[in-house]
């Protein structure tokens, strides 16, 4: 999937918490989110890896809100 978040440039507050999601991969957020300030990934139970450039190009990400028992470190 190219570009989940295109067209989102506005966008200030991204929840994707109670998922399935496993992984958080690389450039996860790209496609323009410019303005996003806050994302919430709690209770994706399951999730163990979060790649090192998955919140790059995020400049006003102030907030991750995440918590895993699986996470690897």
């Amino acid at each position: 999937m190219a570009a989940p978040f295109k067209g989102l440039k506005y966008l200030r507050t991204l929840s994707l918490s109670r998922n399935k999601i496993k992984l958080i991969g690389e450039h996860a957020f790209s496609g323009g989110l410019f303005a996003l300030e806050e994302i919430d990934v709690r209770e994706n139970f399951g999730l163990s890896t979060v790649q090192e450039n998955a919140f790059e190009n995020l400049p006003k990400l102030r907030t991750i809100n995440l918590d895993s028992e699986s996470m690897l470190c």
